[in-house]
């Protein structure tokens, strides 16, 4: 079997002090963040900022205010999502191939100025080959 490596980090920054509605600023977090693990850019950035105008209609969302983005990689992609009225911002990285989970925690601390941040890597550069891998079998899981 083929192996497949996948590398992935979740950083939640928590009281951050930066946390804009200008759109452009998170275009520009995207550059940063790829600059900086080195990913190459496949498709730009696409930032929405909330509430979302879908023509004369408005999407309603519980909480009505924020700015989700993502980025596409040729080695995968990132998102982000940001609350500003909780000072909460999340980033999501995932890549099939490796990358130092320290420079996204970094440059999330450096842009947003956050009090706390929490990371979480659900899987450290694991392959299909790795002997310490689990698995689910969700059809069981659901008695079918």
């Amino acid at each position: 079997m083929k192996e497949v490596q996948r590398h992935r980090v979740i950083v939640e920054a928590e009281g951050c002090q930066l946390v804009p509605s200008d759109t452009g600023f998170y275009y520009d977090f995207f550059e940063s963040l790829s600059d900086a693990l080195c990913m190459r850019i496949l498709v730009p950035p696409v930032i929405v900022r909330v509430p979302v105008h879908i023509g004369a209609d408005r999407i309603h969302t519980e909480i009505d205010s924020g700015v989700s983005g993502a980025v596409i990689w040729l080695e995968s992609g990132a998102q982000i999502h940001t609350w500003p009225e909780v000072g909460l911002v999340a980033v999501d990285v995932f890549s099939c191939r490796f990358f130092a989970s320290e420079d996204v925690i970094d440059l999330v601390g450096k842009t947003f100025l956050p009090a706390r941040i929490c990371a979480y890597a659900p899987a450290l550069f694991w392959s299909s080959t790795d002997s310490n891998r689990f698995y689910v079998n969700l059809a069981e899981r659901r008695g079918k």
